[in-house]
């Protein structure tokens, strides 16, 4: 209990260690890469019993940060098995950012309706066009209210797409490259974090609609423009035509997932 508040008060007021993702990942490399599993600490031991089946006490592990711009950021090997596991912290993750140009694209060839494409290009751009060539541009707060019917549409018709697991594989499991594949998501950082694997991310998503939510949504990844440029800046505009994809509730949706399937808050330092 201890190890769980103290995560939640990191997350709340903050610290370096969840709040710069490079250390977070330089930390895992650190105290993983040619250590003894009986060697780790409790967290990380929960955490590799959690990825790997069979785990002995003498076992040696390897992990590597991977500088790629995929969704994995460290790979973990046990013996002959390799995990890729995207790392997260913070509290206001942005999860996927893609050119909004090559998103539609892969939107279509999902087989996803022009009418619905439309709609998420009239929330993107906020300024009435299809191509961002209005004279006014609305704030996000602005454009979810002008359009709030057509979000509603949009946001059932997508969450009960039959390809929808593709689009969630794509904003946190495989990116743009399809490369490599995230087996796993870790929140937090060495000492203590929550876990799930990439199957079980999926079917949570596919079950949870949030409907609640105001703006598109893909279950509970909140779509928005990178940079809506309201004031016209030149150097911002770029950023006008990219998505960003953020995950908010990811600390409360993972703890879920593990209450669900363990019965138990997983890691936060507590399994031996």
């Amino acid at each position: 209990k201890k190890d769980f508040f103290r995560f939640l008060s990191i997350l709340i007021l903050g610290d370096d260690m969840l709040n710069t993702g490079t250390k977070v990942e330089l930390d895992f490399v650190k105290f993983i890469n040619y250590k003894k599993y009986s060697d780790l600490n409790s967290n990380l031991r929960s955490f590799i019993k959690f990825l790997f089946n069979n785990i002995e006490r003498e076992n040696v592990l390897q992990c590597k940060r991977l500088n790629t711009k995929g969704k994995a950021d460290i790979i973990i090997k046990l013996k002959n098995s390799v995990k890729y596991v995207s790392i997260k912290s913070g509290s206001q993750n942005s999860v996927h950012t893609e050119k909004l140009e090559t998103f539609i694209v892969f939107l279509k060839k999902l087989g996803v309706k022009e009418e619905i494409i439309k709609i998420l290009l009239l929330y993107h751009f906020g300024d009435g066009t299809y191509d961002g060539t209005g004279k006014i541009r609305w704030s996000a707060e602005e454009s979810k209210l002008k359009y709030s019917r057509e979000i509603k549409k949009f946001s059932q018709y997508i969450n009960n797409h039959n390809n929808f697991k593709e689009i969630i594989n794509r904003i946190l499991f495989t990116g743009t490259n399809n490369k490599i594949v995230v087996d796993a998501i870790y929140y937090g950082d060495v000492s203590c974090g929550v876990w799930c694997k990439r199957e079980e991310l999926v079917k949570y998503f596919i079950k949870n609609k949030c409907y609640y939510i105001s703006t598109p949504h893909f279950s509970s990844l909140t779509y928005q423009t990178w940079c809506r440029n309201i004031n016209l800046n030149r150097k911002s505009e770029e950023h006008r035509y990219y998505v960003q994809i953020k995950w908010f509730s990811i600390l409360s949706d993972i703890i879920k997932i593990r209450k669900q399937n363990d019965n138990i808050i997983a890691s936060v330092g507590e399994v031996k």
